[in-house]
């Protein structure tokens, strides 16, 4: 009796120091978080929108009153400088169209990175993205590492006066 005494409290001894040991704060006394009451269940679709949301902050003022026109073509111009560097692919956007390079910013690009909400207000039917005054912005390739982007300006026209160019082209690494 005294013999099953001995293993069963080396026994227990044991398992208690392994549980000990394995602890993931090194045997400090862990305090357990409270439980939280706002969480809300969210669909995965939503989830993914806010999470894109986050990471895609280049377009959340495009066509604002709070920014200028040359302000829009310099997010446009951003969000294409970070489409490089994050894709490492010069050839995965192309700069065949607006509308390819904004299927390339919607999240059609190798890593599926979203730049641009498909549903942006200033995206028309063809997936174009428009100006302020509702003109299809033009995209043109002006080198191997170089994109002009044009608005035709409140004249809806190109190539007159009242046209804003991108400030600083977006340059491929």
């Amino acid at each position: 009796m005294k013999i099953r005494l001995i293993v069963f409290s080396a026994l227990f001894m044991g398992i208690f120091a392994w549980r000990w040991a394995m602890r993931t704060d090194g045997g400090a006394e862990q305090k357990k978080a409270p439980p939280r009451n706002d969480l809300t269940i969210v669909s995965e679709q939503e989830a993914q929108e806010k999470a894109q949301a986050a990471t895609a902050p280049f377009f959340k003022q495009y066509g604002t009153e709070h920014q200028s026109p040359g302000d829009d073509l310099a997010n446009v111009t951003e969000a294409l400088e970070h489409f490089w560097l994050l894709i490492k692919d010069p050839d995965a956007l192309s700069v065949m169209s607006n509308a390819s390079i904004m299927n390339s910013l919607k999240g059609e690009n190798p890593h599926g990175l979203r730049f641009i909400s498909p549903t942006h207000p200033l995206l028309n039917e063809q997936g174009e993205l428009l100006d302020r005054w509702n003109t299809p912005l033009q995209f043109h390739a002006k080198s191997m590492t170089q994109i002009e982007i044009r608005s035709a300006g409140p004249d809806q026209k190109l190539y007159t006066e009242d046209d804003v160019v991108s400030p600083g082209e977006p340059t491929k690494s």
